[in-house]
């Protein structure tokens, strides 16, 4: 039987858990709008990469949702690693499609236009920044090996907060 990861490591998960959908909400929000003006003559260019970072953080979100779903963190200790790839590597694509846009779109003129594709761009990285720095260690590693007990030869359970 597993036991419980710590309360302090779930507030941990859900912390990030809640910073990650709130970054990624910036950035569904800009894109959203940004490809409604997008219909607009001279725009339509802009469309494939605004796509992308649509999609690439409503991916991102739903990634956020398996990863960091509260009943999986509370069934047991999980490793973030691949995690933390997916959020890197993804938001390195919204960047880059937010700064294809914005040279694409100096033509337009559009200060808005591309003050929003900055804070898209802010907020990429902000994900990227949040991740590693709240689940760095996982619940495997916050935790030492068990190390055999002295008088037994053979580890004690190893029990959360002890």
């Amino acid at each position: 039987m597993i036991a419980a990861p710590p309360a302090e490591f779930t507030a941990r998960v859900g912390k990030a858990r809640h910073d990650l959908n709130n970054t990624l909400g910036h950035v569904l929000g800009f894109a959203e709008m940004l490809l409604e003006e997008a219909h607009e003559p001279g725009q339509e260019k802009l469309r494939p990469d605004l796509e992308l970072i649509f999609l690439t953080a409503k991916k991102l979100v739903a990634q956020i949702s398996e990863a960091l779903d509260a009943r999986r963190v509370a069934a047991g200790p999980g490793d973030f690693r691949e995690f933390h790839a997916a959020v890197r590597e993804q938001s390195k694509q919204i960047i880059t499609a937010a700064e294809r846009v914005a040279k694409a779109s100096r033509p337009l003129k559009d200060d808005v236009f591309r003050s929003d594709l900055a804070r898209i761009a802010a907020a990429a990285r902000k994900a990227m920044e949040i991740t590693p720095g709240l689940l760095t260690i996982s619940a495997h590693e916050a935790v030492p090996p068990p190390t055999p007990h002295p008088a037994f030869g053979h580890p004690l359970p190893i029990r959360w907060g002890e």
